[in-house]
């Protein structure tokens, strides 16, 4: 062999050191990962979250404006008839 006689010297490489915001970061996806894996472990057992957000049609929309326009039309009706004003 070629190599049989040499005798290599392999010196050890600095460390490298993570940033703080590196850190962090890291952090969280992990905890992100954890979450994820938990909730795939119980999906079976846990009720279905709604993740639909309140309002999110124009006709959802439009029917609560008009339930608020309906009640403050009542009460001015209510405050002339007591002549509140």
């Amino acid at each position: 062999m070629c190599f049989a006689h040499l005798d290599f010297v392999f010196t050890t490489p600095k460390p490298r050191h993570k940033s703080e915001e590196l850190k962090a970061r890291l952090k969280k996806l992990e905890e992100l990962a954890e979450k994820k894996a938990y909730a795939e472990l119980v999906k079976d057992i846990t009720p279905k979250k709604d993740d639909s957000e309140p309002f999110s049609s124009y006709k959802d929309q439009l029917g609560f404006e008009f339930f608020i326009i309906n009640l403050s039309l009542e009460s001015r009706e209510l405050e002339l008839c007591w002549g509140i004003i």
